[in-house]
């Protein structure tokens, strides 16, 4: 491996350090109500003690859910431990940034880092308290950060780095805590599995991997066979979507995928628009044919275009609300629309934005490894959230079931970031994405994140 400049990993610390800081001080001034945990179970959970806490999340797995781990913790912070919460939130992003920024691969900078902490800052945290802070954070942004921070280990595997026994330990413990969420179970399981078989065919042997695929493979099959679940589908049938089970396989697979593409490219995220961003500026750094400018342009205009000027365009051309309609319960296409010309034009736009974005990504891959890497990210968090699709509480659950495949696509794209400065700096060349020249656009970038946060948030 080779030895990172101390100087950027330095002042990189510092950055996250305060953008952590800062997430803390806000997490400690929310206003904590609301969450599930009074609703599932009617607040009869013994306060204060621990093992109470236990007894209780464990019957939730042949009752209610598979989440032993996760329910526990939702209990212990509700329990009078709010300034805890903070500061676990704090240590979460922290924690966060730091595994965006290993994932880069060998290519360090600070301008790399500020990237990171922009995508991350991006992200819409006002769906972090739609079921209660608590609740929201330690169910889902919790076990996010820490199977990101379980990723760093293939990293380290791959480049022959010594493990310490204390990161044996730290990643063993995240691991068994992030896949205890069913959707950070799935890109784990997806992670490792592909990691496994990567070192097979290579005729690598590292312990390490193997034990955390085996490991993430247990944790995904306990959210399978755990009766609880099962159950709690078929009381949210019952009270939230009695048509669910009318409903085919490709139905819900249907329903699943068009309200996650929906939500990534019309759902007003500023950090999808950025994603796309940055993917045209790799692909204007490598490419100088006018279609391949082109082709990186289109997912931009149309995020960007729709997402920050909704309001002048819906003024301008009334057919563009055609393109973003709500989806219905029934998916994208049912019987009432299949003929109408609006149902395809949006069936076909959406199809169109997905097929541009898959060709983006095989045009900045060289390696095998990369292709294994992004798309392996890629359909792993995409999956995750298209899966809600099977699940009743598709609508009632909201924008939150999208927190993994967030931050999941933008594990993938400092991926690539790192890649690709790295390619350029090989060449003799610095990519405009990591230049100095994008220093005052990231800090300006980074200080309008700071505060729509404190305005969302607070």
């Amino acid at each position: 491996m080779k030895k990172l400049p101390i100087k950027e990993v330095k002042s990189s610390t510092k950055l996250f350090f305060a953008v952590g800081a800062f997430f803390f001080l806000l997490a400690s001034q929310v206003k904590i109500f609301g969450d599930d945990v009074v609703y599932n179970t009617g607040g009869t959970a013994a306060r204060g003690i621990l093992a109470d806490y236990f007894e209780q999340t464990a019957g939730f797995w042949t009752t209610w859910s598979s989440r032993i781990f996760v329910n526990y913790f939702v209990f212990f912070f509700n329990d009078d431990r709010e300034l805890l919460w903070a500061l676990c939130m704090g240590g979460a992003m922290l924690l966060l940034l730091w595994s965006l920024y290993y994932i880069c691969t060998n290519y360090r900078s600070q301008n790399l880092a500020l990237l990171i902490a922009v995508l991350a800052l991006a992200f819409p945290y006002t769906e972090f308290c739609t079921a209660g802070w608590i609740s929201t954070t330690v169910t889902y942004f919790f076990p996010t950060a820490l199977g990101i921070y379980c990723l760093t280990a293939i990293k380290k595997a791959y480049e022959r780095v010594s493990f310490r026994a204390w990161e044996y330990a730290s990643y063993s413990l995240s691991l068994v805590f992030a896949a205890n969420n069913e959707q950070m179970a799935v890109v784990l399981f997806a992670a490792y599995f592909a990691a496994a078989g990567y070192f097979l065919y290579r005729k690598r042997n590292h312990a390490i991997i193997w034990f955390f695929f085996l490991l993430s493979s247990a944790s995904l099959a306990l959210h399978f066979l755990s009766p609880g679940n099962a159950a709690r589908s078929a009381h949210e049938m019952q009270y939230r979507f009695q048509t669910f089970d009318m409903m085919s396989f490709m139905d819900k697979a249907e329903l699943g995928l068009s309200t996650t593409i929906r939500w990534l490219f019309f759902g007003g995220n500023l950090f999808v628009v950025f994603i796309c961003v940055v993917l045209m500026i790799m692909m204007f750094e490598r490419y100088q044919s006018p279609f391949y400018r082109t082709l990186a342009l289109i997912p931009v205009v149309v995020t960007a275009g729709y997402n920050l000027f909704f309001n002048s365009l819906q003024g301008a051309y009334p057919w563009i609300n055609t393109l973003s309609a709500e989806i219905s319960s029934f998916g994208m296409i049912d019987a009432s629309n299949f003929w109408q010309r609006e149902t395809f034009a949006q069936f076909i736009c959406f199809g169109a934005l997905v097929c541009v974005v898959i060709l983006e990504l095989f045009l900045l891959l060289d390696t095998p490894e990369e292709l294994i890497v992004t798309f392996t990210l890629l359909l792993s968090s995409v999956a995750t959230r298209v899966a809600i699709g099977f699940s009743p509480t598709i609508f009632v659950s909201g924008n939150r079931t999208g927190i993994v495949m967030g931050f999941g696509l933008m594990a993938m794209t400092t991926y690539l970031v790192g890649r690709h400065a790295e390619k350029q700096k090989n060449s003799g060349k610095i990519s405009l994405l990591v230049s100095n020249k994008m220093s005052v656009p990231y800090w300006l970038l980074f200080i309008f994140g700071m505060c729509g946060m404190l305005y969302n948030v607070v």
